[in-house]
């Protein structure tokens, strides 16, 4: 998938299409009787249909909000990546710290992912529960209303980036 060129900081405007797990996106959200919010989101499912109710949903681990504060220390989210996979930059070249463009995706470990549905296995549930339950980020979106949002690919920084 090619990307537009873009300046370093720059969120990079994309479609609900073409998100993958592993992606690191932001969007608008507006949960029962709470205002909108921008949401930083690491997808881990990007669709995923809802066995009971036969709803679709978007799930991730919720690492910023409104003006990107962020929600989680930047040592425990790298704990999280470093067990679930490896850092690659947008273009899809290895992370080489902060000289990078810092458009990030995670390529999460084969171990962890299946190919239908699209994104991990609940196993990975399993293995982030102890960091789960010390911040707790996992969130499941109703798809139907984060994809009549603008969504972009998210620019974060990483432990030892300025």
């Amino acid at each position: 998938m090619s990307r537009a060129r873009r300046q370093k900081n720059k969120r990079l405007l994309t479609r609900w299409t073409n998100i993958a797990p592993g992606d690191i996106i932001s969007f608008y959200y507006k949960s029962k009787n709470k205002p909108k919010k921008f949401n930083t989101v690491l997808v881990l499912n990007p669709k995923l249909k809802d066995k009971d109710s036969g709803n679709n949903h978007m799930i991730g681990l919720k690492i910023a909000e409104a003006a990107g504060d962020a929600i989680i220390p930047k040592n425990e989210l790298m704990d999280i990546i470093n067990i679930i996979g490896t850092i690659q930059t947008a273009d899809g070249s290895q992370y080489q710290g902060s000289r990078d463009e810092n458009l990030y995706r995670i390529m999460i470990k084969e171990q962890f992912t299946q190919p239908w549905p699209k994104g991990v296995k609940p196993i990975i549930y399993k293995r982030l529960k102890k960091l789960l339950g010390k911040f707790p980020i996992y969130r499941t979106y109703n798809y139907d209303e984060v994809k009549k949002s603008i969504v972009y690919l998210e620019p974060i920084t990483l432990k030892g980036e300025e």
